[in-house]
């Protein structure tokens, strides 16, 4: 055989190869969809159904979990309507406060492929799930998340509105002045203000006019709240600062985070601009105080 005739049987194979991979790994239909409605369409499934919804609403969720693990090894059950109560357990379950049960039953439903596979309604060689268990779990799952971060972001603006009336009146008292007095009182911050509070401060130090008494807020008091990530984007915006942006890299350098380190190094090898070389600063500076120790 020639070499031209070589290419061409090669090019053919690997045209040909993915086609029909992609064919094999078509699921094809396993049930008539009319016929797994039916099956799962059970009076039993209702009453299973209900005994699971209160197992969830009582917090129960060991033995939710139990309860699933016995539905999915009862021989008794039809798989469509085994299919049809994980489904809609799984779906239920986003309604759910995150907080009532853990997340170990949608996590495992996640995890769960349906084997009751019906024919596409526009191509019906090709299988799809009845009951979609882990697009219903995954779906659940995103849904907690979503409640989670809106709470996280209501007590984020509670702490801010109940924080500004004390922490602005001290900011106010503090912002025009560099005395030996204000900077006693920025250090006493520290025990006097809770973590909401100190970071309405540390933020508002950008706006003082003094630009002494603000790099004081920002070294003695943006260190013990470096692990909030307001404040350690904070940190990070005033690097390329003119007059704070030095204050800020050596309180990024006394963080003891791995995960700031790892930002600051992106930065600095970033390019040339002030920040860059403010993270080089930080960095330097982290290390000359570990060979100190």
């Amino acid at each position: 055989m020639n070499s031209r005739a070589t290419v061409l049987i090669a090019c053919f194979l690997l045209a040909a190869t993915p086609a029909a991979a992609a064919d094999r790994a078509l699921p094809k239909p396993n049930w008539n969809r009319h016929a797994a409605i039916e099956a799962s369409s059970l009076a039993e499934t209702r009453i299973h159904l209900e005994s699971l919804f209160e197992l969830a609403r009582e917090g129960r969720g060991e033995e939710l979990m139990r309860t699933v693990r016995a539905i999915e090894l009862d021989a008794g059950w039809t798989d469509p309507a085994r299919e049809k109560v994980l489904h809609s357990l799984a779906l239920a379950l986003g309604d759910f406060e995150p907080g009532v049960i853990g997340p170990q039953v949608l996590e495992y439903l996640a995890e769960r492929r349906s084997r009751i596979l019906v024919p596409h309604e526009e191509h019906p060689g090709m299988g799809v799930p009845l009951f979609n268990i882990r697009a219903a779990a995954t779906g659940s799952l995103a849904e907690w998340s979503r409640h989670e971060k809106r709470l996280r972001a209501e007590r984020t603006r509670l702490d801010s509105a109940t924080a500004i009336p004390q922490a602005e009146n001290f900011v106010r008292s503090i912002a025009a002045s560099s005395d030996a007095e204000t900077a006693a009182r920025i250090r006493a911050a520290r025990g006097l203000y809770d973590p909401a509070e100190l970071e309405f401060i540390v933020a508002s130090a950008p706006t003082m006019h003094d630009v002494a008494t603000a790099s004081l807020v920002l070294a003695e008091l943006a260190p013990v709240i470096i692990d909030r990530p307001e404040t350690m984007d904070l940190l990070f915006s005033l690097l390329e600062h003119r007059e704070l942006g030095a204050t800020a890299a050596l309180a990024l350098a006394n963080s003891g985070n791995e995960a700031v380190f790892d930002r600051l190094a992106i930065l600095a090898s970033s390019g040339e601009d002030l920040a860059a070389k403010r993270a080089l600063l930080a960095i330097e500076a982290f290390h000359s105080t570990r060979d100190l120790q």
